[in-house]
Order: C-alpha cells, then sequence, then structure tokens
C-alpha cells in the first residue's frame, strides 16, 4: 500500500517517539510542501522538530533557572505618561462644562442674548484649543525624554 505525503507523516507521528521515531518524522515533514506541513500540524497538534539554530550568544543577562522567577520590568514612565494623558481630558471636560454656566449673559435679551453666547462659545473654543496646544507641547516632551531615557539604557557597543 503506497502512503501519500500527509498519511506518511502521519504514520511517522505515530511510530514510536525514540530517536529513530523523531528521525523518520524529521525526514519525512522536511520532504513535505508547506500546505502539507499545516495539515499535518493541524491533524497531530504537534509541530515538527526543527533543527537548532545556531548564531552568536546574545549579551546580557542569563535567562534566570527554571525554578526562578523573572523580573517584569517595571512600565513607570507609561503609567506618568497615561496619567498626564488624563489630567488633560479631565481639564478639557471641566473647561467646557465650566463655560456653559457662565452667568454673565443673565438678564439679556434677543440680539444681545445671542452676542453674548456666541462670544462665550468663541472663548469656550479658545481655551480647549490652548489646553490641546499645551497637551500636544506636553506629549512632544515627554516623548523627547522617554526616547532620550531608553538611549541612555541601551548596552554600549
Amino acid at each position: 500500500m503506497r502512503r501519500g505525503p500527509v498519511r506518511a507523516a502521519l504514520h511517522a507521528e505515530s511510530v514510536d517517539r525514540g530517536a529513530v521515531g523523531c528521525n523518520v518524522e524529521n525526514a519525512l515533514i522536511s520532504e513535505l510542501p508547506a500546505s502539507h506541513v499545516e495539515k499535518v500540524l493541524l491533524m497531530t497538534g504537534t509541530p515538527p522538530s526543527q533543527p537548532p539554530q545556531w548564531g552568536p550568544r546574545p549579551e546580557g543577562p542569563s535567562p534566570p533557572a527554571s525554578g526562578a522567577k523573572m523580573k517584569r520590568p517595571r512600565r513607570i514612565f507609561l503609567w506618568i505618561f497615561l496619567l498626564v494623558q488624563l489630567l488633560f481630558v479631565i481639564w478639557i471636560i471641566t473647561g467646557v462644562n465650566a463655560a456653559s454656566d457662565d452667568p454673565s449673559c443673565e438678564g439679556l435679551t434677543g440680539e444681545d442674548l445671542r452676542i453674548c453666547e456666541e462670544a462665550g462659545d468663541v472663548g469656550t473654543a479658545l481655551g480647549v484649543g490652548l489646553i490641546i496646544a499645551l497637551w500636544a507641547a506636553v506629549d512632544i516632551i515627554l516623548g523627547i525624554t522617554y526616547g532620550i531615557y531608553r538611549l541612555s539604557r541601551r548596552p554600549r557597543s
């Protein structure tokens, strides 16, 4: 009975997982086209084993032992950045809400009331525009600061 490439790979998967079985599996899977390898992966649930990738050893601290817990990097700068964003959003919301409660137009009617309300809207728009400009400037300064911080923490070559 002749076996197709997928069936041969599945047969190799069912062979004992000893050294011979792994070699047969690697030999058969390496001859398969990419689409068949994907099918084998989907059918067996295990990826074909790959030969080790040799290259220069990475510099820096070695990975911790299997029992040791790896220290997560603190993201203090991210939280400071998000806090600044939240403060600017709150500032804009409170500024727009405070402008709608302006009592300076009380007692006016007709054309005078309309002009007073439009002037208040223009002032609110200018205030929000200035807050947004300040927000952008602060974000640029924070971005440059973060870039300098990252450059200073980079390992020297």
